[in-house]
């Protein structure tokens, strides 16, 4: 990692910036596409996601959801009737295996902040 001639951002911290934009770019597609009724929401899968935020892959989960609700409140603007926050954004998906343990971690980590879990896969 090197910094800019002006000292402000590394390399890596520009990186994540032209993703997070690009991410949101890419939600406020889907947002159009829910508000339109073409699609009833979106989802991420990405082992990004679970990397060490030393990682230089790393994308971490808060940003995923910052540029959803960036992307939510794009769309449908930031009304009194529009629930400040919310966004189309459905699903996270995260590597969960006997090799990669940190996707579990971190998918505690979301259902903690949503004070909650759904589990899809329960019969």
């Amino acid at each position: 990692q090197q910094e800019d001639d002006d000292g402000s951002k590394t390399l890596l911290e520009r990186a994540r910036d032209h993703m997070k934009q690009s991410l949101t770019s890419a939600f406020v597609g889907y947002e159009i596409a829910v508000k339109e009724g073409m699609i009833d929401g979106y989802g991420v899968d990405s082992n990004g996601l679970s990397l060490p935020e030393s990682h230089d892959m790393h994308f971490g989960w808060r940003d995923v959801l910052e540029c959803a609700v960036d992307a939510y409140l794009e769309v449908h603007g930031k009304d009194d009737n529009a629930i400040i926050g919310r966004s189309s954004l459905k699903v996270i998906r995260l590597p969960g295996n006997v090799l990669e343990m940190r996707g579990v971690e971190i998918a505690n980590e979301i259902c903690s902040f949503f004070g909650t879990c759904h589990n899809n896969n329960s019969d």
